[in-house]
């Protein structure tokens, strides 16, 4: 009787320790460090403390030392906001139809003020909602590119900038500020005249401390070729021209930029050019599509994190 208590004691014990081991074996298997990117890129995912520091996002500005960039999901159009501990600086305003979306992002974060706006260029998608963030926002300098356009747009704009009393001030040299701990440089075209509006575009880099960003508004092949003339053209993140669209120069641009990172402004209708994913895929560059959702980023001078 007693030997038959031990064995059975003994294969209950056993069927208890596999039970847990087989649990235990499981549950590894589905906690995953990693996801898969817009465009296939495998990207690590972001752990729980990485993630403390930008879903902490409820205040008007950025945590002290940091800085916040969201880059808002627009279909084919341009808007991009930096938050600063104390400044706000948005790039380009999107198409007439996307400045409800942004001025509803600023009452969501009880932000009232752009410090610097800052137009890359002067197509309806990056002018087209400025007239209204002009008229419902308070805003402090203004910076356009060195052309005019004839256009009802860039016509719209004028007249709000006028309607407030507000000059703008010409992108026709290098131009550098500091919002907090962050630098901007805004370099114009080198022509004054290009067949293609799209290559009036202003470059503008973006250092945080050890990181660096570069925005280059819808650069095509003559305007390209100026910016990657430059010294020191390095960057940690490249917002792609022209919704992604291939250049001749598409690869020459990502080889002398040779980011980390790389974010497109696309949508299903106007999407990304396959070639140039490929291009970017290729060079190990984690590529984020806004036809996914705006994408945020948080820079800590040292770190960057991209959330979508």
């Amino acid at each position: 009787m007693k030997l038959r208590f031990i064995t059975i004691f003994l294969l209950l014990t056993i069927t208890l320790l596999l039970f847990c081991s087989c649990d235990e074996s499981t549950s590894s298997s589905t906690n995953s460090n990693y996801s898969t990117s817009s465009n296939d890129t495998i990207s690590k995912a972001p752990t729980s403390q990485e993630k403390d520091v930008s879903e902490t996002d409820n205040g008007k500005y950025a945590d002290s030392g940091e800085l916040k960039i969201r880059i808002f999901k627009m279909g084919k159009s341009d808007a991009y906001l930096f938050r600063t501990s104390s400044k706000t600086i948005l790039i380009d305003c999107g198409d007439v139809d996307n400045s409800q979306e942004i001025l509803d992002y600023f009452t969501e974060k009880t932000l009232s003020k752009i410090d610097y706006l800052i137009l890359t260029h002067l197509d309806k998608k990056s002018i087209g909602g400025a007239a209204a963030i002009i008229n419902g926002l308070e805003i402090g300098t203004v910076y356009e590119p060195n052309y005019v356009k004839n256009n009802t747009e860039y016509i719209d704009y004028s007249t709000a900038l006028s309607d407030k009393n507000i000059s703008s001030v010409k992108i026709d040299k290098l131009i550098s500020f500091e919002a907090d701990d962050v630098k901007f440089e805004i370099t114009p075209c080198e022509k004054s005249y290009y067949s293609d509006d799209d290559n009036y575009s202003s470059a503008i880099s973006v250092t945080h401390g050890e990181n660096k960003f570069l925005f280059v508004g819808d650069a095509k092949s003559d305007r390209i070729k100026e910016i990657i003339a430059k010294e020191n053209i390095k960057h940690d993140f490249l917002m792609m021209p022209d919704n992604g669209a291939l250049d001749p120069e598409t690869e020459n641009l990502i080889n002398a930029v040779s980011p980390t990172y790389a974010a497109i402004t696309c949508s299903t209708k106007n999407p990304a050019s396959n070639d140039v994913l490929s291009k970017l895929s290729s060079k190990g560059i984690n590529t984020y599509l806004t036809v996914n959702g705006s994408i945020k980023i948080t820079s800590d001078g040292s770190k960057i994190l991209l959330e979508q």
